[in-house]
């Protein structure tokens, strides 16, 4: 339970994060920057459905193997992964130019 409760913490942040954070913007939009909050709304959004998802899968044990958590928290760690080298400027075709 304790793995349950703090991993669901940290993908709700990662989400919060992603979706609210990242996609700030001071004044006019670049074009780029525009491209970069879909990328973020995308991953933000990706996350949400794999929690949704792994709920899903918990309540429903009987029917899908416990591998469904690590599943489901790797592709929550992936799209978490893919938003924060994007902030961090590591695509080249989305930085500001």
């Amino acid at each position: 339970i304790i793995h349950c409760v703090s991993a669901s913490i940290l993908f709700v942040s990662f989400a919060i994060m992603i979706l609210f954070q990242f996609t700030k913007s001071d004044g006019e939009m670049t074009p780029e920057k525009k491209k970069r909050n879909i990328l973020y709304k995308i991953c933000g959004n990706t996350i949400n459905f794999f929690m949704a998802f792994q709920m899903f899968t918990v309540t429903f044990d009987e029917i899908f193997p416990n591998w469904w958590t690590m599943v489901n928290e790797a592709a929550m760690l992936t799209a978490f992964a893919v938003a924060w080298l994007c902030k961090a400027g590591c695509f080249k075709m989305l930085n500001d130019k």
